[in-house]
């Protein structure tokens, strides 16, 4: 993904092995990470902003990776998501660009309908000319989204999350 946050649970083998059945947090985690990351992903999509193609571009390409279900990070076996988008100006979008002249011609078509440019191919050149001296601003979208669910939605699926946990093993024990 040119743009993504990875989230991951670190220590889960360790926990795993403290429970006497480890496919008691394997169900838990999965629910867990998946509900962070399909909250990241519907803010993310309300953050991004909208070009010419509205909410098909870059909104509608930020997505929820589950191939990374089960691997290493940094030495310890933990469980991933990654939410991002694929789309190569993605990363631009969320953090700015340096100085650098783009494609001719890739930004008629954005002239002629968000400016309403009558001549979209001299108003390519005048944003082209610009961003090749100043570049462009950063307009975030995916790390503004990471942070209001860690502030906003956290605390209440790590709730759900011990509470599952809880519950499972209660139901474990019982055999």
């Amino acid at each position: 993904m040119a743009a993504s946050a990875q989230l991951e649970i670190l220590g889960l083998a360790e926990l795993r092995k403290l429970l006497k059945d480890p496919k008691l947090i394997d169900i838990p985690a999965r629910d867990y990470l998946d509900g962070m990351a399909e909250n990241v992903r519907a803010r993310a999509r309300i953050n991004a902003p909208t070009g010419v193609s509205g909410g098909a571009g870059l909104r509608g390409s930020i997505t929820v990776d589950k191939g990374g279900a089960a691997g290493i990070v940094r030495g310890v076996r933990s469980l991933t998501r990654r939410v991002g988008s694929n789309l190569p100006y993605a990363k631009p979008v969320e953090f700015g660009s340096r100085p650098h002249w783009p494609p001719r011609g890739s930004l008629a078509r954005w002239a002629q309908l968000k400016l309403g440019a009558t001549n979209p191919m001299q108003a390519d050149f005048l944003i082209r000319r610009k961003i090749s001296k100043i570049g462009t601003p950063a307009q975030p979208f995916l790390n503004p989204a990471v942070r209001d669910m860690e502030r906003q939605t956290l605390p209440g699926l790590s709730r759900k999350f011990l509470n599952a946990i809880g519950l499972r093993f209660e139901k474990g024990g019982r055999r």
